[in-house]
């Protein structure tokens, strides 16, 4: 005689027992779909950068290389090359081409996966300031009467001077001129077009006042104007001597009054 208790009983255990193997064999799918518990740890692409023998500083995506411990004023930063040690990536751009790194530049390592990761490289310079360097920039005169080189009925100037070094003792001088009616220099009469001068720094000497400032040469290009002169700056202003009372080598012995400022 059949056992009809008995057999419900059976089979609702064999339904617990399917219920519970469909169960087991969802969550194992849905757990293999999502990558539970496997490996899901992101390949990075990582790098060595230096330059000029110093070792870069790698901090996420970013790259510091400092070279102002090496005080070679030879160094520049605009037209650099730096190295950079990627095992099995490529690197774009070839940071074995010379390039400007005033400002930061990006690199870009890619591994054959296709796995990227950009770098942003910023180099700082040597820390050091040659002869010429000192008087880089744009510097403006003040004011002043004319000294006769006026182009009509003006009676004051403001001279503009732009300072390019072209070696650690050599510099190019530009000249701009502006010619006013006033000594307020407010109504403009015209403008000199600009001059050039060629200056080489020959030495320093002391004068009076206590200022020591550099002997230089200075030729103007596209004319056979040259002599000697007197240059000075503090970093916030230049002033010039060409001028008697001169020493036994030919330089000035003072300087101008007039003041240009850095800008």
């Amino acid at each position: 005689m059949i056992n009809i208790s008995q057999t419900l009983c059976t089979c609702q255990h064999i339904k617990r027992i399917c219920l519970g193997a469909v169960t087991l064999a969802m969550s194992l799918f849905l757990r293999a779909c999502s990558g539970i518990g496997s490996d899901t740890t992101p390949t990075v692409v990582s790098g060595e950068f230096s330059a000029m023998g110093v070792k870069g500083t790698v901090n996420g995506d970013k790259v510091s290389i400092d070279l102002s411990g090496l005080g070679n004023c030879a160094t520049t930063i605009e037209n650099l090359v730096i190295s950079v040690n990627a095992s099995g990536s490529t690197i774009s751009p070839d940071p074995n081409v010379a390039r400007d790194y005033s400002q930061p530049v990006q690199f870009t390592l890619s591994l054959p996966d296709g796995t990227k990761q950009v770098y942003t490289v910023t180099v700082k310079g040597a820390d050091c300031i040659t002869p010429a360097g000192k008087y880089t920039g744009v510097w403006i005169g003040s004011c002043v009467p004319s000294t006769g080189e006026a182009i009509g009925p003006t009676d004051h100037t403001i001279d503009k001077f732009t300072i390019s070094p072209t070696s650690a003792t050599t510099f190019t001088l530009a000249i701009d001129t502006v010619y006013y009616t006033n000594s307020s220099c407010n109504v403009v009469n015209g403008i000199r077009p600009t001059y050039v001068l060629n200056i080489s720094i020959l030495g320093n000497k002391a004068i009076a006042g206590g200022k020591t400032v550099d002997k230089v040469f200075y030729s103007r290009i596209g004319s056979s104007s040259f002599g000697n002169a007197i240059f000075y700056t503090n970093g916030a202003y230049l002033q010039l001597g060409d001028d008697a009372p001169f020493d036994a080598e030919g330089y000035p012995e003072t300087l101008y009054p007039n003041q240009f400022n850095k800008l």
